[in-house]
Formats: structure tokens, C-alpha cells, sequence
């Protein structure tokens, strides 16, 4: 969201990408795909977890869980159109266009042949990948070495407990009487 193009040039997050060794605290909120862990406690996963071989594509099948990403690092048209236009279209996309320099335009809403030029800074573009992947690299590096402390994490050992039992309600339960009590 720092990065679309009407607020890269000033946002507050969007100045911090310049300099993404500043970021001391990630919040993974958002979508539950888009987590760390699911690389290894996922089985879709097992391809990718322990082996530390496939970081940097893992970084980007990570990054592709965001729209922000096909939109502001990849500017990809066909997601940019799914999202400017339809239903689904928001109040910060209208009259926003991506042109086929690969640049983002607004036209302007008394003569849309007018259009402003909204650049994202690359270094921006840039930090927020370079923020992603040292954000990942630190979180599986932390989760390596508790692997090799309590061996109870290793995939094997961890995922062997995660098999779905039964459903369970998060409400509390009401106990009931039982016997004739419980029927009137």
C-alpha cells in the first residue's frame, strides 16, 4: 500500500524502504498464506523446507501472495486491470492508469487526455523487496536454530502432530443436566 503510486513519494513506510535496514519489527498480518511458517509446517512445503537451497524462490512465490507486488514491483497489466476496473475496483484506482512505459498515470477528472505522471521511487520498489527477503532469511535462520535446540520442531517431528483431528467450536460449551432434568 506504501508503494501505490499516489503515495510513494511521501508515505511514511514508503521513506523507510529507502532504508530497510531501519525496520526492527514485521508484523505478518494479512492474508494466512502470506506467513513464514507455512514453509515449514505446510506439506504443499516439504519441497522447501529444511533445504535453504530455494530461499530466493521461495521469496518470490511469497512476495506473488500480495497484490501489491504484481502491482507496484512487477506493474503487471493484466492484475492492474482485475483491480482498476469491475466490481472490485477501489476509490484509490479510479482514473489511475498504467501505461505502457511501464509508468503509472492519473488522468485528470475535468480532461481525462491530461494525465500526471506518478512515479515510484525504484529505490522504494527496491527496499521492499530487499525488506522482504532479510525479513524471511532472519525468520527461517532464528527457526533453524531452535530446529537444531529442540529437535521436537524439525518438520518431521512437528508435522506428524499437525494432522486435522475434529472440528472444534471455539465457543465454551454449556454443560447440561443429565437425565430427566435436561428435558424440560
Amino acid at each position: 500500500f506504501a508503494l501505490h503510486p499516489d503515495r510513494a513519494q511521501y508515505a511514511e513506510r514508503a521513506n523507510l524502504l529507502e532504508h530497510p535496514e531501519r525496520i526492527k519489527i514485521v508484523h505478518y498480518s494479512g492474508k494466512p498464506t502470506a506467513k513464514p511458517w507455512h514453509r515449514v509446517l505446510d506439506p504443499r512445503w516439504k519441497d522447501f523446507w529444511p533445504s535453504r537451497s530455494r530461499d530466493e524462490e521461495y521469496v518470490k512465490l511469497f512476495a506473488e501472495e500480495f497484490m501489491g507486488y504484481w502491482l507496484w514491483i512487477l506493474r503487471d497489466a493484466e492484475k492492474f486491470q482485475l483491480q482498476a476496473e469491475g466490481p472490485n475496483a477501489s476509490w484509490d484506482m479510479a482514473r489511475l492508469e498504467l501505461g505502457e512505459d511501464g509508468e503509472y498515470y492519473r488522468k485528470d477528472w475535468r480532461d481525462p487526455t491530461v494525465r500526471q505522471h506518478l512515479p515510484i521511487p525504484p529505490r522504494r520498489a527496491q527496499g521492499a523487496m530487499q525488506l522482504l527477503t532479510s525479513v524471511l532469511q532472519e525468520w527461517f535462520d532464528i527457526y533453524q536454530s531452535l530446529e537444531a535446540e529442540l529437535p521436537s520442531l524439525r518438520y518431521g517431528a512437528f508435522a506428524s502432530r499437525l494432522r486435522p483431528g475434529p472440528t472444534r467450536s471455539l465457543r465454551p460449551r454449556l454443560e447440561r443436566p443429565a437425565g430427566p432434568a435436561a428435558l424440560k
